[in-house]
C-alpha cells in the first residue's frame, strides 16, 4: 500500500511538473533512479531519494569508479545526484524526523569481496539532512543501535 501511495503521489507530481495530463492507473517513465530502488523517499523539495544495498551493478558510479548506493533524483528537470553511504544499507527501515531529515537504521553485513570500503550497516544509523546541498549520508562516528537488527 505505501508503494501505491508512494506512486500516485510521483504521478501527481510529475503531472504537475510536466504538464502533461496522465490519465487515472496509468504511469509514464519520466527519468531514472540510477540505482536499484529498494528504498525510495519523497523529500520536501519534491526530489526523490534513493537508496539500495551493496552491489555491483547500479548505473551510476563516483569519479573514482565506485558504484554508487544512493542517488537523488529531481523530477524537475531529470537530474540525478549520487550519495555517498558508508555502511550497507539493505534491510534497512527508514522514517523523517521532525525537522525533514531521512533517517535510516539498521542495514546487512559488509560484502568486503564486493566493496571493502562499505562498512556493517547492522547497527548502523544514517542521516539525510534536510538540505538541498548534500553529497552523502551522514554516519557519526560511535552513533549506533544498541543492538544489531
Amino acid at each position: 500500500m505505501l508503494f501505491t501511495l508512494f506512486c500516485t503521489a510521483i504521478t501527481a507530481l510529475l503531472t504537475t511538473v510536466n504538464s502533461q495530463h496522465v490519465l487515472p492507473g496509468q504511469f509514464e517513465l519520466a527519468g531514472r533512479s540510477g540505482v536499484p530502488a529498494m528504498h525510495a523517499a519523497l523529500l520536501q523539495n519534491g526530489n526523490v531519494v534513493f537508496l539500495d544495498k551493496l552491489e555491483n551493478y547500479t548505473e551510476v558510479k563516483f569519479s573514482n569508479g565506485q558504484y554508487a548506493y544512493s542517488t537523488i533524483y529531481n523530477p524537475y528537470n531529470h537530474e540525478l545526484q549520487s550519495l555517498s553511504v558508508a555502511s550497507n544499507a539493505f534491510c534497512c527501515a527508514g522514517a523523517f524526523l521532525a525537522d525533514g531529515t531521512l533517517m535510516t537504521m539498521g542495514g546487512n553485513g559488509p560484502l568486503t569481496w564486493l566493496d571493502d570500503s562499505i562498512a556493517d550497516g547492522f547497527d548502523a544509523l544514517r542521516y539525510l539532512p534536510n538540505q538541498d546541498k548534500r553529497t552523502s549520508w551522514v554516519e557519526y562516528p560511535g552513533v549506533k543501535m544498541s543492538s544489531k537488527r
